[in-house]
């Protein structure tokens, strides 16, 4: 029914909100992997915005909905502003209104949204988490909100927050592996945080990934030692955890050197012949 709908546009608009709070306050935070977690974030806003126009679809007129909703995220500000006021005109329950607020309080920088303006602060949601946030006893009050609304977000900020600090993980010089022969949730999980790191990756939610940590495998090469050689079948992509990699032709040519994060052996994957186009070769 159209009240039901409208209840669930509503629950994504909160929703939305709490992650715009959470995507502020980590952004005054420093460190890699906490960096790594606010792009999950902005991945979760995109993905919510996307689920909020659809139900305001099933609510309002779908053409003028998603004629809003294709370029309301636009670089143009007349395409945006033709957008909101598209939107202006077709939101006409008060109670649905908030959904404009958030999108005028929102721009984008290269497809990922932030919050701009003081518009967000009309919205009851915004305002509830923002005054819980600043008014806080508790040290860790970011870690307190997501604890309470989002389980996997918070055990990925607790990790990234280890990480970003230095502190000893069991398994983060060799694969550590749990009692059934499977690596431990403390592998997995620095798996995972190396995998966010790589840029074909970055755009893939972190639940998506956990299964690709899951049976992902350290392997260990001497300097000097080939990872593997121009020409040889492949149907494995590796990245760099630690040390560098040397990428050469048979020819003697350097083409490149890969450090931490990057990866390479993609292009045999790719490739229906699935041969190796140039050698890897460890070189720290």
């Amino acid at each position: 029914s159209r009240e039901v709908m409208s209840a669930q546009v509503i629950k994504e608009v909160d929703s939305l909100c709490m992650l715009a709070v959470i995507d502020s306050a980590l952004a005054i935070k420093q460190g890699t992997n906490l960096g790594y977690l606010r792009s999950e974030l902005r991945i979760r806003r995109v993905h919510g915005e996307v689920r909020m126009f659809r139900l305001l679809g099933l609510v309002y007129s779908r053409e003028a909905v998603e004629r809003a909703f294709a370029h309301y995220r636009s670089p143009q500000r007349r395409q945006r502003s033709n957008a909101l006021e598209l939107l202006d005109t077709t939101i006409t329950d008060q109670q649905l209104r908030s959904v404009l607020a958030y999108v005028e309080s929102t721009e984008y920088d290269a497809g990922r949204p932030k919050t701009t303006s003081d518009a967000m602060g009309q919205l009851p949601a915004f305002a509830q988490f923002m005054h819980r946030f600043a008014n806080s006893e508790v040290d860790d009050p970011l870690g307190s909100l997501l604890a309470e609304h989002d389980a996997w977000i918070y055990e990925l900020y607790t990790w990234a927050v280890r990480l970003d600090a230095g502190e000893p993980i069991e398994g983060g010089e060799h694969e550590a592996m749990s009692a059934s022969g499977k690596p431990s949730h403390e592998e997995v999980m620095l798996r995972l945080f190396l995998l966010k790191g790589v840029d074909i990756f970055r755009d893939v939610p972190a639940d998506q990934l956990l299964p690709l940590a899951h049976v992902a495998r350290r392997v260990s090469f001497a300097t000097g030692e080939f990872v593997f050689e121009e020409g040889a079948p492949g149907d494995e992509l590796f990245v760099v955890a630690n040390g560098a990699v040397a990428i050469e032709k048979a020819d003697g040519t350097h083409v490149a050197t890969l450090r931490q994060r990057a990866p390479f052996g993609e292009m045999a994957i790719l490739d229906d012949a699935g041969h190796r186009s140039a050698a890897a070769r460890a070189v720290e």
